[in-house]
């Protein structure tokens, strides 16, 4: 899929990210602190990891495959000491940077460090 003029990036995701909070606070959290494990992309998140894991990578019930993360291609991940880590694919930094924009123009600065 070509992405979308830089204008309209987030319309085409708008979608995706509407039907899942969870999808778009992923989204939030890795343009703030980078790379990031399930486990500590659940805590930041305030999600269970089994939701997280939906929102990433789809399932049968909740989230629909091809409006995963992965799918998208919004999200990347890679092994690190077996581990895997999730970081923003370069489309992703884009939709991540307007849907910031967008939420701080609606609500004003997000806190988003959750312990």
């Amino acid at each position: 899929m070509l992405a979308p003029p830089p204008d309209d990036i987030l319309l085409a995701f708008r979608h995706a990210l509407r039907r899942s909070r969870v999808r778009a606070e992923i989204l939030l959290v890795l343009r703030a602190y980078g790379r990031q494990t399930l486990p500590d992309l659940a805590r930041l998140v305030g999600a269970t990891p089994d939701n997280v894991q939906g929102a990433l990578y789809g399932s049968e019930k909740r989230y629909r495959p091809d409006e995963s993360l992965l799918a998208l291609g919004l999200v990347d991940v890679q092994e690190v000491d077996d581990v895997e880590a999730f970081e923003l694919a370069a489309l992703g930094q884009a939709v991540a940077r307007r849907l910031h924009e967008e939420v701080e123009r609606r609500r004003g600065p997000l806190p988003l460090v959750r312990t």
